[in-house]
């Protein structure tokens, strides 16, 4: 028998980062058979974090955004600050289960970059592989 080579390659993924995408592949199969995790839901279950804002910095340690625990990002600067937490900064397997968590907004943000920058930002840590240092301020 003849093995064909997938299309989808997830070599080069530590073991978490793929548990992580095939959670995601398994709730867009469950999703398309109407079991929906939204991410209303999914930011329900995480933890509540006080702080001002959130720093983002390169691995130069230059600032390349902040997201404030305000009206309008509370949203984000929750998910952010729960996979600083978990994973000790942004790292491509943190932002694979940010993207997981933000649901819905994930493919929206796929489809129109720009207008979902947090979540553009974990794609952009997702294929380029490089970590954010994250610090949540008072």
């Amino acid at each position: 028998m003849t093995r064909t080579k997938d299309p989808v390659s997830i070599r080069g993924y530590s073991c978490h980062s793929r548990i992580v995408i095939f959670t995601f592949a398994f709730l867009r199969i469950l999703g398309g058979q109407g079991v929906f995790v939204s991410f209303v839901d999914n930011l329900k279950a995480l933890p509540e974090f006080t702080g001002s804002r959130l720093v983002l910095a390169d691995p130069a340690g230059v600032e390349v955004a902040t997201i404030a625990n305000a009206p309008g990002t509370a949203g984000s600067f929750r998910v952010y600050a729960y996979l600083t937490e978990k994973y000790g900064g942004i790292t491509p397997a943190a932002a694979a289960e940010g993207l997981a968590i933000y649901a819905e907004h994930t493919e929206d943000a796929r489809a129109y970059p720009g207008k979902h920058p947090n979540i553009d930002r974990l794609l952009a840590v997702t294929s380029d592989s490089v970590s954010l240092t994250a610090a949540i301020e008072t």
